[in-house]
This record gives structure tokens, C-alpha cells and sequence, in this order.
């Protein structure tokens, strides 16, 4: 059992996965708000590459633009706010959970064929969010557009 154990982990290593979970509320970058007192690293300054968890009573912000890559889980209990815009690509999995609030204060998109976004939650865009061919979101929390002041329950 110990041998599947190890070789489960030296699998998942090489493979570059990560998981990041927050711990206290402040700022994405200040690697004492994650357990393990590192950030989750943002390549090019926006694309998310690594699975990042937000626990309930946490509140990240994040300063710029994010880009939730294919194959990256982004799981949101807690807050999360962005100042910039927000996109979610193809293969990427987006959970806001009940009680859970992503607040994007520009702009979003929900790429091409991107189908494993849900909100049991909240997700607030300040501005325009955009919904690519084949894309959807599911759930049973509320999209909220600031600019059009409409609520949508999805």
C-alpha cells in the first residue's frame, strides 16, 4: 500500500500539479495568506495554472487580470476579487460554492465549449461578460451584472 501511495505522489509531482488553499484574507500575492505561506504563481502575471481552494470566511484579492487555464480547478468558498478581467478557458473548472462570491470588477468571459463552470453561489462582473459558442454555466447561486443591473439565476 505504502508503494502505490509514494508512486501516486511522485506521479502527481512530475506532472506539475498543484493545489493551493487559502488561509487567511489579504492580498493573492502575499504568500502568508496560503498554506505553505507561498501564492499561488500566476504565469505571464495572469494565467492560473495550479488548482487553488478558497476557504469560507477568506477574502482574496487580486489585483490584474486572471485566466483560469485548461485543466486548472479554481474552487471558491470564500471571496475571491479581481480587479481586472476574468476568463475561463476550455477544460478549465470553475465552483463557486453556496456562500461563495467571485466578484470580477471588469470585464469576463467564459471561453469556446467551456462547460464546467457552476455557481451554487454568487459571481458579480462590474462590466460586460461574455459567453462563448458553446460555453455554459450551471448551478443553482446567482450572475449578476453591475452594468446591466439584471440578476440571472442560472
Amino acid at each position: 500500500m505504502k508503494k502505490i501511495l509514494l508512486m501516486a505522489f511522485l506521479i502527481s509531482s512530475m506532472l506539475g500539479f498543484s493545489q493551493f488553499t487559502s488561509k487567511s484574507s489579504g492580498d493573492w500575492t502575499s504568500g502568508t495568506n496560503w498554506v505553505g505561506d507561498i501564492s499561488p504563481p500566476l504565469t505571464g502575471g495572469t494565467k492560473l495554472n495550479d488548482n487553488v481552494t478558497i476557504i469560507s470566511g477568506d477574502i482574496i484579492e487580486l489585483m490584474g487580470d486572471l485566466e483560469v487555464s485548461s485543466g486548472t480547478t479554481l474552487i471558491i468558498e470564500g471571496r475571491l476579487n479581481v480587479s481586472g478581467n476574468v476568463t475561463f478557458k476550455n477544460g478549465s473548472t470553475i465552483l463557486v460554492k453556496v456562500g461563495g462570491i467571485l466578484h470580477i470588477m471588469s470585464s469576463g468571459a467564459n471561453a469556446n465549449n467551456s462547460t464546467d463552470v457552476t455557481i451554487n453561489g454568487q459571481m458579480i462582473i462590474d462590466d460586460d461578460f461574455e459567453a462563448g459558442a458553446g460555453s455554459t454555466i450551471e448551478g443553482v447561486g446567482e450572475v449578476r451584472s453591475v452594468v446591466n443591473t439584471s440578476d440571472i439565476v442560472v
